[in-house]
C-alpha cells in the first residue's frame, strides 16, 4: 500500500471490502465507514444495503457538514 499522503483538511472514508490484513498499515489510522468486523463480501443483500445507505449518509455528512447541524 502506498504512503497516504497528509493533506490538512482532507476525509479519508474507507470500506472494507474483504476480510484483509489493514491492521498495522496506514489506513488502519483512520476510521472505517463500517464496522470493520464486516467486510461488505460478508454481507447478505439486506445487510448490504442497510450498510450502503450508512455508508452513503456519511460521505453525504463529510461533502457538506453544515447541512447536519
Amino acid at each position: 500500500m502506498q504512503s497516504i499522503p497528509k493533506t490538512e483538511g482532507l476525509i479519508i472514508i474507507w470500506i472494507l471490502l474483504s476480510f484483509s490484513s489493514y491492521e498495522g498499515t496506514e489506513i488502519d489510522k483512520y476510521q472505517s465507514a463500517h464496522p470493520l468486523h464486516q467486510p461488505l463480501d460478508s454481507l447478505n443483500e439486506s445487510e448490504l444495503n442497510r450498510v450502503l445507505v450508512d455508508i452513503c449518509k456519511k460521505i453525504k455528512e463529510a461533502v457538506n457538514p453544515q447541512q447536519n447541524m
